[in-house]
């Protein structure tokens, strides 16, 4: 059964039990990217108390070649594109994001035992160290990285950049920045923005963080236009560049 047969109908459990029968588990690609998106701002979910389970995605308006990159992975789990949302925020404001979910599925219960304690987002130990890969780490800093400085005097001298981990908890972040130094051969340690918790990369590590992203994420390395299939121009931004 190919995925046209499911759209422009309503789909009943039957055709949907025949044709996600035949993605029996996640790609390695599916599942390297999904850790780091996790470990970012999507999450996962169960209806059936954990019998199958789904991802849920949702970015701001200007990541559209973003979410698009994202739904290209998982396109047969999908029945639609990204779709665009508009909602007034509690300043009064009109804020519009783009979001999309998958269909549930077995192959996505991985996620559920690494991320879902208590019906809410959590992390386990060993998730990076097992689980993350290059490709992972550098879906999550497309989702949670920025660099410090974006302006100022610093702006081009200091390469330092963090990862933001404010949805975890303290104990949580301290396992995520061991585990990351760890694998990945980093000197990362705690900042704090309102006094929840951030993953620093100082300066001093930035060429060797630089160097895990780069495969994924293109950017002007010393002035050097660099490009990799597949990744996206827009999210340049997340790391400096060095003249």
């Amino acid at each position: 059964m190919f995925k046209k047969d499911l759209l422009g109908c309503s789909p009943n459990r039957k055709m949907l039990k025949e044709y996600k029968a035949q993605f029996t588990k996640l790609t390695k690609t599916q599942k390297d990217v999904a850790m780091g998106l996790i470990l970012g701002d999507a999450y996962t979910y169960t209806r059936n108390n954990s019998k199958s389970h789904a991802m849920k995605f949702e970015w701001g308006y200007k990541s559209k070649e973003y979410i698009d990159h994202v739904y290209s992975m998982y396109e047969d789990w999908m029945l639609k594109p990204p779709y665009l949302m508009t909602r007034i925020n509690k300043n009064n404001n009109e804020v519009k994001t783009w979001r999309m979910e998958t269909l549930t599925g077995i192959p996505f219960n991985i996620l559920g035992e690494l991320f879902i304690m208590n019906k809410k987002k959590h992390m386990k130990i060993n998730t990076i160290k097992d689980h993350t890969t290059a490709m992972g780490l550098a879906h999550w800093d497309m989702d949670d990285g920025n660099r410090c400085y974006y302006k100022g005097p610093m702006f081009n001298k200091d390469m330092s950049v963090v990862i933001n981990t404010q949805g975890f908890e303290m104990e949580e972040v301290k396992i995520l920045m061991k585990e990351l130094n760890e694998k990945f051969n980093l000197n990362s340690y705690l900042s704090f923005n309102k006094k929840k918790p951030m993953i620093y990369i100082p300066n001093k590590d930035y060429d060797k963080f630089y160097n895990i992203m780069n495969p994924f994420m293109p950017h002007f390395w010393w002035g050097i236009p660099t490009t990799r299939v597949g990744t996206m121009d827009s999210m340049r931004y997340k790391l400096p560049f060095k003249k």
